[in-house]
């Protein structure tokens, strides 16, 4: 049986955007308990198991159960989680400092670690929650998902642009009717960027209609 390590098949990259919106995790945590004081009242173990809603623990253990999986069919397979709470947007794994790898743009060759992976989405969602939570306004997160989901658009045309897809930002191309067409991707962590694509951060108020986006 082959070796999934030594596969020769290009890399997969696979995004993940969770709502960590901290008032629905706690509504999702009472109910767990409510069911779980009824199911005691009629006798039965709820250490064994326990019924309702998912539970943030669980989303984690969940998440991190997956990025092995995709991991063991190719180590150089990539799984980028992006949260969004409040109104901010962090990309959990991988992190800013190995995210140029992940995504194909640097020369240092990336090697998935499902162990590493594990315990930075678990201190990632824990982290970004408890900011949200902090805040005097944390927001329902609806605008933040919507950036969420621009943000994981943007890394999977990092992904494809470092191989030779995706569409970089203003490029310009030729229609068939010889009309030129300009193609650009638009997304907060394009917005976010430093000189050089090196990734950054823009904190906006509320008021001026932005978000927080961490990548």
């Amino acid at each position: 049986m082959p070796d999934p390590s030594t596969s020769s098949q290009p890399p997969s990259l696979i995004a993940i955007v969770l709502d960590l919106t901290p008032s629905a995790w706690v509504t999702r945590q009472g109910l767990r308990e409510k069911n779980d004081r009824v199911r005691i009242k009629k006798g039965k173990d709820v250490t064994v198991r326990s019924s309702g809603p998912t539970t943030i623990n669980e989303l984690a253990g969940d998440i991190s159960s997956f990025i092995q999986a995709v991991c063991c069919l190719d180590r150089s397979n990539v799984v980028c989680v992006v949260g969004a709470a409040g109104d901010e947007v962090a990309a959990l794994y991988p992190r800013r400092d190995s995210m140029g790898a992940a995504c194909g743009e640097s020369h240092v060759p990336w090697t998935a670690d499902p162990a590493d992976a594990a315990g930075k989405v678990k201190t990632g969602i824990a982290a970004l929650m408890e900011r949200s939570t902090g805040r005097t306004d944390p927001g329902d997160g609806t605008t933040a998902i919507s950036s969420a989901l621009s943000v994981a658009l943007c890394l999977i045309n990092r992904f494809m642009l470092a191989r030779g897809g995706g569409t970089a930002a203003g490029a310009v191309s030729a229609s068939e009717g010889g009309e030129k067409e300009e193609a650009t991707i638009l997304s907060m962590v394009d917005r976010a960027s430093g000189p050089g694509g090196e990734p950054g951060r823009r904190s906006n108020r509320r008021g001026q209609g932005g978000i927080r986006p961490r990548i």
